[in-house]
């Protein structure tokens, strides 16, 4: 799946960039779903129903990665409940800026939410322009349905 090889692309993670832990992995997917969501809702019935079933897969693979990492049964409904919230607003959030193009505030968007800051002084860009691209990539398909 081109999503998870956009989120989990090794040149973003490490030293200076974003943590590879669980919640450094979170921060990456949330990004590159909330530019693939917001392409697809940028569609027609059938891509936003395809956009649906990605966000279902997206939290099966949160619930199985909970359960991997020995969170009990009856946590992992609660721990999904505040990941529903954290990613939901993300894509929100995120899918704006994808909308009007406002890589600025895209920037400033991904400097708070994946490195806790609220300044871009420094930043690098480019998590930014991959995402953007992401959002654009999957604008640009065509689906036969």
């Amino acid at each position: 799946m081109m999503l998870n090889c956009d989120a989990r692309d090794p040149a973003y993670f490490g030293e200076h960039k974003i943590e590879d832990s669980p919640d450094g992995r979170f921060e990456a997917m949330a990004l590159f779903a909330a530019a693939y969501i917001s392409a697809l809702n940028t569609k027609s019935a059938f891509e936003k129903s395809v956009a649906e079933e990605l966000q279902n897969r997206i939290f099966k693979t949160f619930d199985q990665g909970l359960r991997e990492l020995g969170v009990g049964d009856m946590a992992v409904g609660k721990r999904i409940r505040k990941l529903a919230e954290s990613f939901y607003g993300r894509v929100i959030s995120y899918g704006e800026c994808f909308a009007t193009n406002s890589q600025t505030k895209l920037t400033a968007k991904i400097a708070l939410n994946v490195f806790g800051r609220k300044d871009t002084v420094g930043f690098d860009e480019a998590l930014m322009q991959k995402s953007m691209s992401a959002f654009e990539r999957i604008c640009a398909l065509e689906f036969i349905t």
